[in-house]
């Protein structure tokens, strides 16, 4: 009893709130992990989900609460290297991040003010070669088809930035939600490099509707099952980094999300999602029901069989599950994405390896002396497959049409890791009512797409330039302790890159160390 006790005093602590509304105050902060290990004991607890709601016996119908104050401080020794930290960009060098904010609710309606401040050392580190004089050098060099506003590093000078952070406004009952939000969130079941939407980059501005949680529905008493429902439409923006035209400085994203959970067994969810995205110049009134019939505009290109080839704006749809067994601790989950779209409905069912994309993982809790132990192991795959070899098919994330792809203010909406990547990740946490340890290891395979579309192609034939991708493997080492009124967080993680920017033998070992403060504001 008093391990579930102590699950709920890291959390009530963590958010720093008395109120209902409580809600994830940072990205990449553990207070992620400990929902995660919450939720192999409690599906209810969708800790994916941009919020936790923490019940309380408040009757008044208004509220005030201060959100606890973060501060880290963060250092890379070579390059710059960081993963799902939001706004957040971690160059080589120091780095200082802070974030303090306050939350208001009055009835259902809540205003949360979060944002997030970070200075950037930004010290100078080597940099792919220009492989354009209209490409800035400063973004990513190794584009396949399309260009993608991906950013190397943010100038060559230390900078300050501001942003809105976790903030919205936000409407919330039983039933319903509602929400003007800068927020980031995820999509799909995926616990670390998500494809349709990680926390990489920062949120950006949009407005959401759907339901508040899961619906019961039934038929004369009888089950069916329990539904949930959301819809985004909001901006992306483009770095300073890409190019110089401002008419297509930004772009329109929607996403459509919809869960379902059968009766039996128990906790299995089943869930598709959709995400679209296009240049705001091209954009139609029709454009915001896209999500639910779309799959070609009237002025696409089609061929002489009537299959459509092209089109305006780019699109992502999965299929996923996640079956948590609560017995057992144990979760399973999977996703299977596709790119763009096939040209027909019959090229979709004979070529339905083009242009796919999936992710899969485990996790398994464990009982272990006063606290318990969890391993996670997981698998996302971007890369193109060998269909890519007969007909056209973009990286994921890139697009002929939309210029500037995935990306918001130059960070990845998807996975970290990048275009045409896959990654190996397994983790080993552990938890006690006071403190968290977590061991880990991933490998990572960098654009493999540009390796096998550009390199192989043209490079020599010499027998060394097969040894030219890129890769990393990284150990990472985290520390976390919780006081009365405070807390910090402390992580490690050397890594070690080959052949950076695809140049043989350009190893680089590069030491990540990162120091979070949290204090506890008594409301």
């Amino acid at each position: 009893m008093h391990r579930s006790k102590g699950f709920l005093f890291w959390i009530c602590l963590l958010t720093a709130s008395t109120g209902a509304y409580a809600q994830v105050s940072q990205p990449n902060h553990y207070q992620k992990e400990i929902n995660h290990f919450s939720h192999l004991e409690d599906i209810e607890n969708d800790y994916l989900s941009r919020h936790i709601f923490i019940e309380t016996d408040s009757t008044t119908d208004f509220e005030f609460t201060l959100l606890s104050p973060q501060l880290s401080l963060l250092h890379n020794s070579t390059h710059a290297q960081g993963y799902n930290d939001g706004a957040l960009w971690s160059g080589k060098g120091i780095t200082l991040d802070a974030s303090i904010g306050a939350q208001a609710r009055w009835k259902r309606v809540s205003l949360t003010v979060y944002p997030r401040m970070y200075f950037s050392g930004n010290a100078r580190f080597d940099l792919a070669q220009q492989s354009s004089t209209t490409k800035s050098i400063y973004n990513y060099q190794f584009n396949v088809i399309g260009d993608i506003d991906y950013v190397q590093r943010y100038g060559d000078a230390s900078f300050f930035h501001a942003d809105f952070g976790q903030s919205e406004v936000r409407y919330r009952d039983d039933y319903v939600t509602a929400a003007v939000s800068t927020e980031n969130f995820t999509l799909g079941p995926t616990s670390i490099h998500s494809i349709l939407m990680s926390r990489q980059a920062a949120g950006f501005p949009h407005l959401e509707i759907g339901t508040s949680r899961f619906l019961a529905m039934k038929i004369k008493n009888i089950p069916l099952g329990k539904v949930k429902f959301q819809q985004v439409y909001g901006v992306l923006e483009e770095s300073s980094y890409f190019d110089r035209n401002p008419k297509n400085d930004d772009r329109l994203i929607s996403t459509t999300t919809l869960e379902y959970r059968p009766p039996q067994p128990e906790g299995l969810k089943i869930g598709i999602n959709r995400v679209f995205y296009q240049d705001l110049n091209n954009f139609e009134s029709a454009d915001l029901a896209r999500n639910l019939w779309y799959f070609g505009k009237t002025d696409d290109v089609v061929d002489a069989v009537g299959d459509t080839v092209n089109d305006l704006l780019d699109q992502m749809a999965s299929i996923y599950f996640e079956y948590l067994i609560k017995s057992s601790g144990v979760r399973i989950y999977g996703e299977f994405v596709k790119n763009d779209f096939n040209g027909s409905r019959r090229d979709f069912i004979i070529g339905t390896d083009h242009a796919r994309a999936y992710s899969f993982g485990f996790d398994k809790l464990f009982d272990v002396l006063d606290g318990k132990l969890m391993f996670t192991y997981e698998h996302t795959n971007v890369s193109r497959t060998g269909s890519a070899s007969y007909r056209p098919e973009p990286s994921f994330y890139q697009h002929y049409q939309t210029i500037g792809g995935y990306t918001h203010q130059g960070q990845m909406l998807g996975t970290g890791t990048g275009p045409g990547s896959h990654v190996h990740t397994i983790q080993l946490k552990y938890y006690d009512q006071l403190r968290m340890i977590e061991l880990g290891g991933h490998r990572i395979q960098f654009d493999e797409d540009y390796f096998d579309e550009v390199l192989a192609v043209y490079l020599p034939p010499d027998f060394e330039n097969k040894d030219r991708k890129s890769a990393e493997y990284a150990l990472p080492i985290r520390y976390s302790r919780l006081f009365e009124r405070w807390s910090y967080s402390l992580q490690v993680m050397p890594s070690l890159r080959y052949n950076v920017n695809y140049e043989l033998k350009n190893d680089q070992f590069n030491l990540y160390t990162s120091l979070t403060l949290n204090y506890f504001i008594d409301n």
